[in-house]
Formats: C-alpha cells, sequence, structure tokens
C-alpha cells in the first residue's frame, strides 16, 4: 500500500486489485499487485486509462503486459521500494519464517506419533489403537506436505522481490550516473550531498576542458567523447574512496575532496591540470596526434554556516576567473580576499 492509505482505504483497494487479478486469472506476485494496487488507486492516470483501454478491447490482461506497466510506471518512482516493495517482502519474509517454523513443529510431532506407533505396535491387541496412530500420521504428514508447497510458492515470490530489488537498484544506479563516463551525474551529486554531512575541511574543485567546442568541431564528437571520458578516468585517479567525482554537465566537471582543507585541493588540482596536459592522445585510424589537452579549475573550500551549494558557487567563480585570466591554470577562492592564484 502507500504510506498515507489508512487501513480501510488499503483494505479496499486491496479487495479491488485481488479481484481484478481473479477476473484475469493472474497470479498474486508482487508485480501483479502493485500494478494493479496502482490502477485501483487511480493515483496514476495515465497508468489506469493504459488498463481501461486494454480491457475495453476485450483483451485478457497477462503477467507480461502488466510487467510492461510496471517498468513504464512504477520502477522509476523512488518512494516505490519503501512504500510498496519493502513492505511487501517483509509480509512474505514473515509469513515464510511462521511457515517454516510450522514445518519443523509438525516435523517433530510426525517423529512423535511414530515413536509412539512404534511402541504401541509391541503391544498384544493394540492393532485398533495403531491403525489410529498410523492415520494420525499420514494426516499430519499430508498437512505438512501441503505447508511445504505453500513454502515454496512463497520462497519464489520472495526470490521475485529479490530480483525486483536487485532491478530497482540497478535502475536507480543508472538514473545517478553518466553513461559516457561512469562518473556521478548531476542528479547523483543532488542525491549523494543528502548523505553527507560537510566537515569544514572538505573542498570542491571545478573543471573545465578549455577550449573543447574547438576541438569537437576539428576532430568529431567521438574523439570529442574519448577527450572527455579520458579526462574523466585523470580525475578518478587522483581522488580517494570518500571523494566524489561529478561530470556536471558537457566537459565541466566538479570534484568533491571530503576531509581535505583547501590548500590540499589546491595541491590535486594542479597535479590534475599538469598531467593532463601532459597526455599525448593519438587518433588510431589516421595517426593523427590531438594537441595537448588543458583545464581551468577553481577551488573553494567548505564554510561554517553555509550549503553545498555555496561551495559549488565559489568554485564557480574561482573556475571563472581561470577562464578569464587566460585559461590552463588554477585558481582559488580564499576565505578572505576573495579569488587568488
Amino acid at each position: 500500500m502507500y504510506s498515507e492509505d489508512d487501513i480501510e482505504y488499503a483494505s479496499q483497494l486491496h479487495k479491488k486489485a485481488v479481484a481484478v487479478l481473479d477476473s484475469q486469472k493472474l497470479p498474486l506476485t508482487p508485480i501483479n499487485y502493485s500494478v494493479l494496487y496502482s490502477h485501483v488507486s487511480q493515483r496514476q492516470k495515465e497508468l489506469t486509462q493504459t488498463i481501461k483501454d486494454y480491457l475495453a478491447s476485450g483483451k485478457l490482461v497477462n503477467n507480461d503486459f502488466l510487467r510492461e506497466l510496471f517498468d513504464k510506471y512504477l520502477l522509476e518512482q523512488a518512494r516505490f521500494k519503501d512504500e510498496m516493495i519493502k513492505p511487501f517482502g517483509n509480509m512474505i519474509g514473515k509469513m515464510i519464517s511462521q511457515v517454516s517454523e510450522q514445518v519443523k513443529s509438525e516435523e517433530g510431532t510426525v517423529a512423535a506419533l511414530n515413536s509412539v506407533e512404534f511402541q504401541l505396535s509391541s503391544v498384544n491387541g493394540k492393532i485398533e489403537v495403531e491403525k489410529v496412530i498410523a492415520d494420525l500420521g499420514g494426516i499430519t504428514l499430508k498437512a505438512k506436505q501441503e505447508h511445504q508447497g505453500l513454502f515454496e510458492e512463497l520462497n519464489s515470490a520472495q526470490q521475485e522481490i529479490s530480483l525486483l530489488k536487485n532491478k530497482l537498484a540497478a535502475s536507480e544506479k543508472e538514473a545517478k550516473t553518466d553513461p559516457l563516463t561512469g562518473l556521478l551525474n548531476r542528479r547523483g551529486l543532488k542525491q549523494s550531498l543528502l548523505d553527507i554531512e560537510a566537515p569544514e575541511n572538505t573542498s570542491c574543485i571545478i573543471v573545465d576542458i578549455d577550449h573543447f567546442k574547438a576541438l569537437n568541431d576539428t576532430y568529431g564528437h567521438p574523439i570529442g567523447d574519448r577527450i572527455i571520458k579520458r579526462v574523466a578516468n585523470e580525475i578518478q585517479l587522483h581522488i580517494r574512496g570518500r571523494d566524489l567525482a561529478v561530470r556536471f554537465g558537457g566537459e565541466e566537471f566538479v570534484i568533491l575532496l571530503i576531509d581535505t582543507p583547501l590548500e590540499g585541493a589546491e595541491r590535486v588540482a594542479e597535479t590534475l591540470r599538469k598531467k593532463i596536459e601532459s597526455l599525448q592522445l593519438v587518433i588510431k585510424s589516421n595517426n593523427t596526434q590531438l594537441p595537448p589537452i588543458r583545464i581551468s579549475l577553481g577551488v573553494a573550500d567548505f564554510q561554517a554556516n553555509t550549503h553545498w551549494e555555496d561551495l559549488l558557487k565559489r568554485a564557480d567563480e574561482a573556475l571563472y576567473s581561470a577562464k578569464e585570466n587566460g585559461r590552463n591554470q588554477t585558481k582559488v577562492n580564499r576565505r578572505e580576499g576573495g579569488v587568488s592564484a
């Protein structure tokens, strides 16, 4: 259910969703249930209309159709995992635990009855009692087997939830990652910053590839992409585990150095600038050597009682100064005195 639904309303939606599943002869799987719960709640009008049109055509809804709807309308919802998948998974897990305990209990019962049967079988004139015990053992064994079937079905549902969680995780990672470089994108940076408490000794470097448009126009977009990837690779080599590297857009990158004071960030920036300038890139198809790749960098550090936006803004001001003063250099936005070399 959705977190804002009260118990009575959620129960009504549950009955409607299950009724649709029954009418279409579909199994109660997490994906089928979540799509139809959303459908009967009418929170996503486009999803609901798609299902209504499909039913109006006289077709029976099937698992593949519901999976397509799930991928299209629900998978990208950030709250879906916490508000539908997690509770459903917890419910399934609890049921499996309960059934497992019941099965174990019944196994013990069967063993005990078999023991009694063995003891009674050595007593003359107790044939009727033996038959009763044997019948009881058979009934209990049958109940155990029936529960074992339910246990296996629930296990299967739990496996589907596990696969679903993996798919959600992959989707979330893809949404936060730049496909060309593998670095975080703007969205990934924004979400990562929500989980970080910025210590005072945290610094930011903003990197911009100098005259990138001219390189792109001269050598073509594939070569431009190669340059961006190579710069991204060098950035990754110059950061540590807790640091963040981001492709902020186009040929611009953001580096957050956690627990690194301003002086340390300035050294990292200069080391990175010199390393990239020393690269010798060659176009393999025609053995053409590219001109040196140069970058401009702006550096700033986190200040007390400010926000991440302030840090990015101050680093961007330093970058602007570097570009305005001839490029291929590092400028630092110091706490006092503003931007300096």
